[in-house]
Formats: structure tokens, C-alpha cells, sequence
């Protein structure tokens, strides 16, 4: 595998897991949107959870 591209797991529907790769653009995809969530979103929802 290349340093491009990352393996994750993911689960089929007869449960066997399925070997997927990224690309170097996907992954700095992901990476962008988990810096959103965790910054945007999480301290949003932290605080809808803390007040109802």
C-alpha cells in the first residue's frame, strides 16, 4: 500500500469486512471535515446536551 492511501475497515452485509483504500485527496477530506466536526460541531452539541 502507498503512503497515499490509508486501509479502513468497513463491514458488508454478511459481515465480512471489507478492505477500502483512500487516496490522498479523500483522506485530507476526511481530515477536513473531522476538524469541522470536532470544532463547529461538537462544542455546539455539548452544549445542547448539557442545557436540554
Amino acid at each position: 500500500m502507498s503512503q497515499s492511501q490509508t486501509a479502513i475497515g468497513e463491514n458488508d452485509q454478511a459481515g465480512d469486512r471489507v478492505l477500502t483504500t483512500l487516496s490522498e485527496d479523500e483522506q485530507m477530506f476526511r481530515a477536513s471535515v473531522r476538524e469541522f466536526a470536532e470544532g463547529e460541531l461538537r462544542p455546539r452539541v455539548e452544549e445542547m446536551d448539557a442545557h436540554g
